[in-house]
């Protein structure tokens, strides 16, 4: 049996020994009906071995409980294994999870809302798209970004945050691999700020950069952001990123055209 602060894991040998007192049938006499070695059986009563398929058929033959039944205790106990060995091993991540503005994402639906300190981790975790929080403070995932990055702190954690969902957001359009000729000859297109403000709706430019490989999203702004433009490569193509553009049209902009300037030199 092995147990964590919310949840405990039960074999299903505890089953298998109910049956065999129900039954007062011994262990050497299981086994012998078995046909298997009572060392064997004792592990498979204790958790010690896995349930196999073979096993709950021949556990059907003997108990007279169906397979099905012997395999979904074992699947229950395996899945109950891991999550209780996650919550066991979480505490190094929960530190690190205070850091996210979680109830913040929460109140913009891009997370579920919860006070429990391990179920934000475990969140956090598929939010980032993780197995451990602490991957986030690695060389290759800093590397994703143009620039050093502490997630410790309150502002940096932020921006992550902000540029892993324009990441999920990007994933449902049609964009192109990213073409540095292209690139280059969009920053010559949208060299001259005001032109580039005055001719180009918001639809337009987000189809012209699509063709540039180039996925220009907005996304909310979130408290502690230390910017309203960001860019970065993810898989083959570019991400700007902007505030809505609730605030002065041109400096929206001005804000694309900066992350475009910044685009052509992002290795792809």
């Amino acid at each position: 049996m092995i147990m964590s602060k919310t949840s405990i894991a039960i074999p299903p040998g505890e089953t298998i020994k109910e049956q065999l007192e129900y039954r007062n049938m011994t262990q050497k006499e299981f086994a012998i009906r078995m046909d298997m070695s009572q060392k064997h059986i004792s592990k498979l009563i204790n958790g010690e071995v896995q349930l196999t398929h073979e096993m709950a058929n021949r556990l059907e033959m003997v108990l007279g409980v169906p397979a099905k039944f012997w395999n979904n205790l074992e699947s229950v106990y395996r899945e109950s294994i891991i999550r209780i060995n996650t919550e066991n091993n979480i505490g190094s991540e929960m530190d690190l999870a205070r850091c996210f503005p979680y109830k913040e994402i929460a109140g913009l639906g891009w997370i579920p809302d919860t006070r429990d300190q391990v179920e934000k981790t475990i969140n956090l975790r598929k939010f980032f798209e993780v197995v451990d929080l602490t991957l986030l403070k690695s060389e290759q995932f800093i590397n994703m970004f143009s620039y050093k990055f502490d997630i410790n702190d309150k502002h940096d954690a932020a921006l992550i945050t902000w540029a892993q969902k324009a990441r999920l957001l990007s994933r449902d359009l049609d964009i192109k691999p990213v073409d540095n000729r292209k690139l280059n000859r969009a920053l010559s297109e949208f060299d001259n700020k005001s032109n580039l403000a005055s001719k180009k709706s918001k639809n337009d430019l987000c189809c012209k950069m699509a063709d540039y490989g180039i996925a220009l999203i907005e996304v909310p702004s979130l408290k502690d952001l230390p910017c309203q433009s960001l860019s970065f490569s993810s898989g083959k193509i570019i991400i700007i990123e902007v505030t809505p553009a609730k605030r002065d049209q041109s400096q929206f902009f001005k804000d694309i055209y900066k992350e475009l300037t910044h685009a052509v030199s992002i290795p792809v």
